[in-house]
């Protein structure tokens, strides 16, 4: 008896398992979803010129500050470089502090920093990805620090975007 109720529940469960469920109805008109990334943030600015010049600006930029080109599409109008090592200070991002120390005051500290450049027609946007860790190495104290920017550095770059652009 208690085998026979074992077998009828096994097979319940896999034929419910195996049946159609009806689909679910498509939306005609999505939402779109809006992703928030972190340890980034954003700078806009009307800039005149077409992607390409303004691209080919940044490009300019980036590279005399030491940073490498990672991605170009001029044609998409997308420029990416790698994340570099950089020294950041509390106005440039706020990564948190221990024992009211901040920690981009402290000397233990590493960052890297990326930015993403994307160029329509007379407009461009700039996104700064920072990483930063605190204790580098130490496998037993190391922490990874969620920094958010504050805008300093792409507005920054942003001007000296413009000033090459001319």
């Amino acid at each position: 008896m208690k085998k026979t109720v074992v077998c009828v529940a096994a097979t319940l469960l896999v034929s419910a398992c195996a049946t159609d469920r009806p689909t679910p109805p498509v939306n005609s008109n999505p939402t779109p979803v809006v992703v928030a990334v972190p340890n980034t943030s954003t700078v806009d600015a009307q800039i005149p010129g077409t992607p390409t010049q303004l691209l080919a600006a940044a490009n300019q930029v980036l590279v005399q500050r030491g940073f490498q080109i990672a991605n170009a599409n001029t044609s998409a109008g997308i420029l990416s470089t790698a994340p570099r090592p950089v020294s950041l200070t509390p106005a440039d991002a706020n990564c948190g502090a221990a024992g009211g120390v901040n920690y981009l005051d402290d000397k233990r500290t590493t960052m890297t920093l990326a930015y993403d450049v994307t160029a329509t027609e007379g407009h461009i946007h700039v996104v700064a990805q920072m990483n930063g860790t605190y204790l580098p190495g130490n496998d037993v104290q190391s922490i990874k620090l969620n920094c958010v920017s504050s805008g300093v550095l792409e507005q920054k770059l942003v001007q000296q975007i413009e000033v090459a652009r001319q």
